[in-house]
């Protein structure tokens, strides 16, 4: 494929290359169309671009060699008379900054003659954004400064505040400036390197693009927008030195029926059909400035790109978290709905290796399949179905989907019915509850995207050695919903069990794991009851409501708990999150829902669990202290109104040991906090039936009391007195005493150890206290 240079494009021949052949067009000169921006790289804030560019521009004309600036997209149409004009549409920045170094180079070599005719060539560049613009061309074009043109020309009488207001304009002198600048330390002419500074052109009507590309490709507003300068930095690194695979990209493809290096096969398809993907949402924007292709395109790059660095970069999730490239593409807490582009080196380390074209397979397939993906993300399990991977928001959970989506198109072709089948047991896999940390992400993503290899057959692929060692080397969480995937897959092969299982996989509380419907391997009759018995146990709201307004399906599950480090370890949490989690983690808890599920009826489950919630523990496990440890127990699950109070007022959800003594706590909460392991509550809750007595630590009205130190007032013979029962068990009582107007509570009695080793002794205790206010 041929390669051009300005003044081709200023009064010369371009090589129009169709799939039937090469054919030559004589162009009279370039208009920038009045749909395109002003004069963009000129512009202060632009000063990091411009100043690249033309570092590269000059390190090629000093040193005599070629640079090639890719492609030049644009129609060529007829000007005045029988003129040929090329209407730029993608390429109008490169153009305008060339023919600004051209005409700066063209007035320090030329002669006077040489430089008259030159100009004839230059006057053939014009802008029609606005007439100030063309207007300024033209002048330009014939003026001839060898020093501070930009001042000068500020300075001229017929430089009107039009041209001093116009965006383009004053772009134009402030790249003019820095061009002399650099242009003042060089040492040798430049004038002869210019035609080697060459680019590839492809017009509309040549390369068979359409006109609605041209709308698409300038969707992108007036300014200049990071993802044009990501590109323009992407193509640089696809084909530079630096770039160890450059030699690779730089091969001669066929695309288009036309052979060219593939580098600029990726170039051209940025600009084409990968537009594609994104123009149809920025299309549908109702405000005419929303219609914008690249805010789109660039935040899903970012996020491709980001997903690619978690996993091939070889660091714990910590260091993948903490390092730049993370901070700078996930955003601020994961918003990264308008990226910023500062510079390549973020997506450097990434575009290495064979990544360029894994990208390019995926975009190719996403161009063509996007709809029918679009559709497969929507399973029952997808709480946002309208969400799609461009979109501007985006969960953990929907990072790992994206990294899902895009390693199936790296590895293989779309088959609509493989990716559904794979897109099952992705969300089987994500939607975990615990996935709530970047952390947690990373490691789902990694696991994820090594499972993506087999995603082409995935239920074939849960046969090979390769699954089985992915499987081993996965995180625990993901290993057991790994081994039911498999499980499940191996059922599908036997008649009645896939949509079962599916039906089952949607349920809202279980969502993809059913693995305790699973347990000792059910015949599908079997399993069929069992899962309609969860249906009767369980809604989207947790326990299902039958088995919720007394809490019995909950307190019966904490019943059952067998042992210390179960009571421990267990979250105390009617709710919808708490069960899911049950479900998944919980072995014991999976083994007991199981077991009432294979009962006969609604009725029998009930009985069961009412059986199970008005007995008394019967748990062991502590050397000489079973009894404290039954009373424990017995106090997290006994009572009805003291379980609804832990779970509608304060939120206790762990057993913890303070002090000495067993509490259920509220995490993180220094008052929220019920001593269960002795009979204190008992005997405050007799001190409060006495006439006048009050205290403010009652929990609602069950029996209990929050706090470590618990404080009762009673009122008693006209005295009132203060019992302070302290976190040691100890009971301090004070009388109050009027003094000075203000009452003060002198010390009247104490008891150093309270006994309340069963109800007996708390009864006891109980009169004991009130006998002493006597």
């Amino acid at each position: 494929m041929k390669t051009h240079n300005l003044l081709d494009l200023l009064g010369g021949t371009i090589i129009i290359t169709t799939p039937d052949g090469d054919h030559p067009r004589k162009i009279d000169g370039i208009t920038i169309p009045i749909i395109q921006r002003d004069y963009a790289q000129g512009r202060p804030d632009e000063d990091l671009i411009r100043g690249r560019f033309l570092t590269a521009l000059f390190a090629a004309l000093e040193q005599g060699n070629g640079l090639e600036l890719d492609f030049i997209y644009g129609s060529v149409k007829k000007g005045t008379g029988e003129t040929e004009m090329f209407l730029p549409l993608d390429g109008q920045q490169r153009l305008t900054t060339l023919f600004l170094l051209y005409w700066v180079v063209s007035n320090n070599e030329l002669g006077t003659h040489e430089r008259q005719l030159f100009c004839a060539q230059l006057a053939r560049f014009s802008y029609a954004t606005r007439s100030t613009a063309r207007d300024f061309c033209q002048k330009l074009a014939h003026l001839t400064f060898t020093s501070d043109a930009a001042g000068q020309i500020r300075k001229a009488y017929w430089f009107h505040n039009g041209y001093a207001q116009d965006p383009t304009v004053k772009a134009m002198l402030r790249t003019i400036a820095d061009i002399e600048a650099r242009y003042a330390n060089c040492g040798s002419p430049l004038f002869a390197s210019l035609a080697r500074l060459c680019f590839y052109i492809l017009p509309l009507d040549g390369f068979r693009l359409t006109d609605e590309l041209y709308i698409k490709m300038n969707a992108r507003g007036k300014q200049l927008t990071g993802f044009e300068n990501f590109k323009a930095d992407l193509i640089g690194w696809m084909k530079s030195d630096e770039n160890p695979d450059a030699t690779k990209l730089a091969r001669q493809v066929s695309y288009g029926k036309t052979m060219m290096p593939h580098y600029l096969t990726i170039a051209s398809k940025i600009d084409n059909i990968w537009t594609d993907i994104f123009w149809p949402v920025a299309r549908a924007q109702p405000k005419e400035e929303d219609k914008i292709v690249d805010p789109y395109y660039f935040r899903f790059i970012n996020r491709y790109v980001l997903n690619e660095f978690i996993v091939r970069y070889d660091r714990s999730a910590a260091q993948i978290e903490a390092s730049e490239t993370f901070t700078q593409l996930y955003g601020d807490k994961g918003s990264d709905a308008s990226p910023r582009y500062r510079e390549f080196t973020y997506y450097r380390p990434v575009f290495s290796g064979d990544f360029a074209g894994r990208f390019e397979r995926a975009m190719d397939q996403l161009a063509i399949h996007q709809e029918s993906i679009r559709a497969a993300l929507n399973t029952s399990l997808n709480s946002t179905p309208n969400w799609f991977i461009y979109d501007e928001s985006i969960s953990q959970v929907q990072r790992i989907l994206l990294a899902a989506v895009t390693g199936y198109l790296e590895e293989h072709t779309y088959d609509i019915q493989k990716f559904k089948e794979w897109m099952r047991v992705v969300w089987n896999i994500i939607i975990d509850p615990d996935i709530r940390s970047i952390g947690a992400m990373v490691a789902v993503m990694k696991t994820v995207t090594s499972l993506a290899a087999g995603s082409g057959d995935i239920h074939a692929y849960f046969k090979t050695p390769e699954f089985t060692a992915l499987a081993e080397r996965s995180g625990n969480i993901q290993k057991e919903q790994l081994a039911e995937e498999k499980l499940k897959a191996g059922l599908f092969e036997n008649e009645g069990w896939e949509q079962i299982i599916k039906t089952a996989e949607a349920h809202p509380l279980f969502q993809g794991n059913i693995g305790f419907l699973l347990l000792s391997k059910p015949t599908l009759a079997e399993f069929e009851h069992r899962f309609t018995s969860s249906v009767l146990l369980f809604s989207h709201y947790g326990a299902n409501k039958a088995f919720r307004q007394d809490r019995g399906l909950y307190r019966y599950l904490i019943s059952a708990l067998p042992d210390w480090s179960a009571l421990y370890a267990f979250t105390y949490a009617d709710d919808f999150q708490n069960w899911q989690l049950i479900l998944r983690r919980n072995q014991i808890a999976k083994t007991v829902i199981n077991q009432l599920c294979a009962c006969e009826s609604k009725a029998a489950m009930q009985q069961v669990i009412n059986a199970g919630i008005n007995r008394s523990s019967a748990i062991s496990g502590w050397d000489n202290g079973n009894a404290k440890l039954r009373l424990i127990h017995t106090n997290l699950y006994f009572d009805e109104r003291f379980v609804d109070w832990t779970q509608k007022e304060n939120k206790l959800t762990k057993v913890k040991e303070l002090y000495g003594h067993r509490y259920l706590i509220r995490p993180s909460a220094w008052f929220d906090k019920v001593m269960i392991d002795n009979r204190r509550n008992e005997v405050i809750n007799l001190l409060c039936q006495q006439p006048g007595a009050r205290t403010e630590n009652r929990c609602g009205s069950t029996q209990f009391f929050w706090g470590e130190e618990i404080n009762v007032y009673i009122t008693r013979n006209g005295h009132q007195y203060l019992l302070e029962f302290t976190r040691d068990i100890r009971l301090h009582i004070k009388i109050a005493a009027e003094a000075d107007g203000l009452t003060k509570w002198t010390p009247y009695k104490g008891f150093d150890e309270l006994r309340l080793g069963s109800t007996e002794e708390a009864a006891a205790t109980t009169l004991e206290i009130v006998n002493s206010l006597e």
